[in-house]
């Protein structure tokens, strides 16, 4: 298990993430990924609040295994050849992986 501070939030498509520093493409960053369903119950979780206001500032615990992957820089929709690297851990299972502690 691993507790990050929880620093930002963001959404990129069908995907959301919690990230421990305020920008993600910061190498020492390590993003929690949750597809919609997983993000839904993170937020009734949260009693309906949203994520980023409950949060951020928090620390989190979270079970799971971190992978380096792959981003590529992209120019109007095509790969620029250009790429960096992030870390994800994949929620598949808020009410298993995922444990904030009070405070």
């Amino acid at each position: 298990s691993y507790r990050i501070t929880v620093r930002a939030v963001g959404q990129d498509g069908g995907r959301f993430y919690i990230n421990s520093e305020r920008d993600y493409r910061d190498q020492r960053n390590v993003s929690l990924a949750f597809d919609a369903v997983q993000a839904r119950r993170l937020v009734a979780a949260m009693g309906g609040r949203s994520v980023e206001d409950a949060l951020v500032g928090r620390d989190l615990i979270v079970v799971g295994s971190p992978k380096r992957v792959h981003i590529s820089f992209l120019s109007k929709g095509r790969p620029t050849g250009l790429y960096y690297y992030q870390t994800h851990i994949v929620v598949t299972d808020v009410s298993r992986q995922l444990y904030i502690p009070e405070r």
